[in-house]
């Protein structure tokens, strides 16, 4: 299946007429009736102008898509981190209540990986209190 492409000559031909038309704008008819606005700008001013606002909306849009992305990719990384931190703490919680049921000949942990697992699940759970806590008191404020 062959595809058909685009036909450059056409769109020089399609340019160049639009750039003709562009040109003749402002000029006055044949007949003298209508006088040239001093005001008007030229052609080649209009395509400098309409190129810059080109490029001006073109780098505010690619900007734009730059910041989206990196926003993106830290919100997805951001989001990888915190279920990998969660899933850690649930497995310690786990790991000490399953420590603390079963019988001394099945425990596997030493005391001081005891008093580190217990150390932090302490300090989240107690910074968790403390920022309930601020949150509380700053509704009120």
């Amino acid at each position: 299946m062959l595809e058909q492409q685009p036909n450059n000559d056409d769109e020089i031909q399609s340019v160049e007429s639009v750039l003709d038309a562009l040109r003749d704008y402002g000029r006055p008819p044949e007949n003298g009736e209508i006088q040239p606005s001093s005001s008007a700008p030229s052609v080649e001013e209009e395509m400098v102008s309409y190129g810059n606002k080109t490029l001006e909306e073109d780098a505010a849009k690619q900007e734009h898509a730059r910041n989206q992305k990196w926003k993106n990719h830290f919100n997805t990384a951001f989001i990888i981190a915190f279920w990998f931190l969660w899933f850690c703490f649930i497995l310690m919680v786990f790991a000490l209540i399953f420590h603390w049921v079963m019988p001394d000949t099945w425990h596997w942990l030493k005391p001081e990986q005891l008093d580190k697992i217990k150390t932090v699940i302490m300090a989240a759970l107690v910074s968790k209190a403390i920022t309930n806590h601020q949150e509380k008191l700053s509704k009120f404020n």
